[in-house]
């Protein structure tokens, strides 16, 4: 998107906000570093079109497309057949130390590739790593409830692989040191009340307090950013 679409517009100042997909998803998705979640899923589709998917597999998909059907059927049993899930962890060493680290990895080079681009094309940068549910230190009564939904192991993970990032974080910004690169995932630790409606996205308000901190922080380093310029 960068190479592609991002540069066209000759941007001042390129914010990027993430790092909570690139350990959330691959638990849940496709285990396989450096892959989109949903990657297997089309890998399926595609064996299907050509021929190469097995008979079981072609029934479960055609079964999918009845309603009734996924929710009487949509087991784990009937998930495995469509997308292969458990052989795709065991050949990606999924849980492992190895393979959390091989996440970080990814998310660290992409970061680095972007910060590099934007310097040799002299765009300014602003790059946070982002809140995450697990992370904030005092929550809410109702985000207590959602993080009671996802197991220890979950927690353990996300834990793990934040604390991964978070080095990649100073790393990063000593290297860069024209780009501001910070780590947001205690961003939220003050807000009061609900800040997260599920494990990632948060609401209005909370937007709004991250918005402010980002502004604040970009704001010394961006003359032309003032109360009357800025929108």
């Amino acid at each position: 998107m960068l190479l592609l679409e991002v540069l066209n517009a000759a941007p001042d100042m390129i914010i990027v906000y993430d790092g909570g997909n690139n350990m959330y998803q691959p638990f849940f998705g496709d285990p396989r570093p450096g892959f989109p979640y949903n990657w297997a899923t089309f890998e399926s589709g595609f064996a299907l079109t050509t021929s190469m998917a097995s008979f079981r597999t072609t029934v479960s998909w055609i079964l999918r497309h009845s309603a009734l059907l996924r929710c009487t059927l949509d087991s784990a049993e009937f998930q495995e057949d469509m997308l292969h899930l458990t052989a795709l962890r065991k050949e990606s060493g999924y849980g492992t130390d190895a393979w959390r680290n091989a996440l970080g990895d990814v998310w660290r080079d992409d970061w680095d590739k972007m910060l590099s681009l934007m310097a040799g094309r002299k765009i300014r940068a602003a790059f946070f790593l982002q809140p995450f549910l697990t992370q904030k230190t005092k929550l809410d009564i109702t985000e207590a409830e959602i993080a009671s939904r996802y197991t220890d192991v979950f927690h353990q993970h996300m834990g793990q692989g934040y604390e991964r990032m978070r080095t990649t974080v100073g790393d990063m910004s000593s290297r860069y040191p024209g780009a501001v690169v910070a780590d947001f995932s205690h961003a939220l630790d003050d807000f009061p009340g609900k800040a997260f409606e599920d494990v990632i996205h948060v609401n209005a308000g909370a937007n709004r307090a991250l918005a402010r901190k980002i502004f604040n922080m970009l704001t010394p380093f961006e003359p032309f950013m003032s109360e009357g310029h800025a929108h």
